[in-house]
């Protein structure tokens, strides 16, 4: 049993072949042919809520004529002497706009086009410009497509999560500079220690200097005390001798008084 999918490329294969013998016919509308053959070189499209957009990629800027059909309903956009290679089975695009595209290649007078086939998903507006060397097709559909509450509670999660992100950046670049302020204060704090440790190596120095001019002093002092000691006794003694000195002078008057 077929899947729906494999239906409607079924159909849309149908399409292109009555597209291909309409403009065998005379159907389709002229295309003026240009000198050289330019290639389709790619498709690629963007989806975004009811706008598609269809990218082809061409080699060279392209010469096109774009016309719609119904029942299915789809856009054509015959690209003039182009050639294209691939694309032999239909691209699924599957947005809420475009349900495919394919690709269709034939000669007509002397010119060689290849057809590219936009089916609707449903009732649309199309426009068609040419960029450079590609040609966009923008497809809009008139009804929005129902919201993806799963695509809603992600956005609003990864929006909470980018402010939160904001937010952690902003305390961090505060952390950081509250980090260099404590390393500025530290290395000042680093410093004035350093300064104090100097003062007190020099006054730790003055101090020893100082207990050792004293230990000196005191050296010397109990020399001199020592000293005084000595020549103290040596005075009492002199007093002493002295004393008896008198004394035998005295007592030797004394005797001579007698005499006399």
């Amino acid at each position: 049993m077929k899947t729906s999918k494999q239906v409607r490329a079924g159909r849309l294969c149908r399409v292109i072949a009555l597209a291909v013998a309409a403009f065998v016919l005379g159907m389709a509308p002229d295309v003026i042919a240009a000198r050289g053959l330019n290639k389709l070189q790619g498709i690629s499209s963007t989806k975004s809520g009811s706008v598609t957009k269809i990218y082809l990629q061409m080699e060279t800027k392209p010469t096109f004529t774009v016309y719609r059909l119904e029942r299915p309903t789809r856009v054509i956009v015959d690209l003039a002497n182009t050639t294209v290679k691939g694309y032999e089975d239909p691209v699924d695009v599957d947005s809420w706009a475009v349900r495919q595209v394919a690709v269709a290649k034939f000669s007509h007078t002397n010119s060689t086009i290849t057809r590219v086939l936009i089916g609707f998903k449903r009732d649309s507006s199309y426009s068609v410009k040419a960029k450079e060397n590609r040609v966009v097709v923008t497809v809009t559909a008139h009804s929005n497509p129902p919201k993806d509450r799963a695509k809603e509670k992600a956005k609003k999660v990864a929006k909470r999560a980018e402010a939160e992100a904001e937010e952690a950046k902003k305390l961090v670049a505060e952390a950081k500079k509250e980090t260099r302020k404590v390393k500025e204060e530290t290395r000042k704090v680093k410093s004035e220690a350093e300064h104090f440790r100097s003062k007190i190596q020099l006054a730790r120095k003055k101090l020893q200097e100082a207990e050792e001019k004293a230990r000196r002093l005191d050296e010397e002092s109990r020399q001199t005390q020592s000293k005084l000691g000595q020549m103290r006794s040596k005075l009492e003694h002199l007093q002493s001798e002295a004393e008896k000195a008198r004394k035998k002078l005295f007592y030797s008057r004394t005797e001579t008084a007698k005499l006399e």
